[in-house]
């Protein structure tokens, strides 16, 4: 029997040079490229296309609701930072309003309003310095139930799409979609669940976790759900995100990360990556969910830290 390469999990929390060998999942696609004029938006078709397409083994996407409770491919709690509704006509940049070049303009909460004021908005590109790259009219917000259809439609039998499910809401909703689409993946889980029932373990392919800054019981936690895992016959995936964008301030590169919730991009918090990437140093988890930088035009692809944000700026 076939099984659907899809994969949902429920991740845990969140960088990124592991010295051990594992399979690299593309976060939110590919969507950046050293060439501006190549880059996509993040959870986007054309960015989950390009990664299976430059020979990525999978696409990591998150996942919210809508005020009616539908399924979005999409990761703020805001709209603000990544759609063309921003309150400022479509050229909001979180760096900038960090900068106080912009204003901090209200944010709008995606669960605010019904899929259908959200379904086929236009979703941001980003290039080097953080800057907004002129829409190409592509880039749509998409539902789970259409990114599906997009997702079967490559036919690929060796490409993966993991879900980001953070809320119990989304995960039920999240597998009526998978069961009106890829209704042979559950068939392949429903097996695993019988091959597996007498043991006592989780009734999941891949267990994924990772952990925030200074916090020794979430690190020995997660550490030994991974063992756990491992020892269970599991895959593991650990989820490592690069800075979301570069700014050059006074001829330095600076490094940022977006917020889910908030107009405003942060600095980089390099405690907080350090804690992550010991962490996976130590899990050595089989997958490694990252930030790819794409490099189109000789179809390969980024991922180690250092030649990665060198394209930031």
């Amino acid at each position: 029997m076939h099984c659907s390469p899809l994969v949902t999990l429920l991740t845990l929390v969140i960088l990124v040079e592991p010295l051990f060998a594992y399979q690299t999942i593309a976060h939110r696609g590919i969507f950046h490229d050293v060439k501006d004029h190549n880059a996509l938006a993040e959870n986007s078709v054309n960015a989950m296309y390009r990664a299976e397409a430059l020979g990525l083994p999978g696409v990591e996407f998150d996942l919210r609701l809508s005020s009616d409770n539908q399924v979005l491919v999409f990761h703020d709690m805001i709209s603000n930072r990544a759609t063309s509704t921003d309150n400022y006509g479509g050229r909001l940049d979180a760096v900038d309003v960090s900068l106080n070049l912009q204003p901090p303009v209200a944010p709008i909460l995606v669960k605010s309003r019904p899929a259908n004021s959200w379904i086929g908005t236009g979703l941001k590109a980003f290039g080097r310095n953080g800057r907004i790259v002129p829409a190409d009219g592509a880039q749509k917000l998409e539902t789970l139930d259409s990114m599906l259809s997009h997702f079967k439609n490559l036919n690929n039998p060796n490409f993966w799409l993991i879900l980001d499910i953070q809320d119990p809401v989304i995960f039920s909703r999240a597998a009526a979609a998978v069961n009106a689409h890829v209704r042979e993946y559950l068939q392949c889980w429903a097996d695993a669940q019988k091959a597996h029932s007498g043991n006592g373990a989780a009734l999941m392919p891949i267990v994924s976790a990772s952990v925030p800054a200074n916090n020794e019981v979430a690190f020995n936690t997660a550490r030994d759900t991974l063992a756990w895992a491992k020892s269970a016959g599991r895959k593991t995936m650990s989820i490592l995100p690069n800075p979301d964008a570069g700014r050059i301030i006074n001829t330095q590169c600076t490094l940022w990360t977006y917020q889910s919730g908030s107009v405003k991009a942060a600095r980089l918090d390099e405690s907080a990556r350090k804690a992550k990437l010991a962490f996976v140093e130590i899990a050595k988890p089989d997958y490694v969910v990252l930030d790819l930088m794409g490099d189109l035009g000789n179809r390969r692809w980024i991922g180690d830290f250092s030649s990665y944000i060198i394209y930031l700026c």
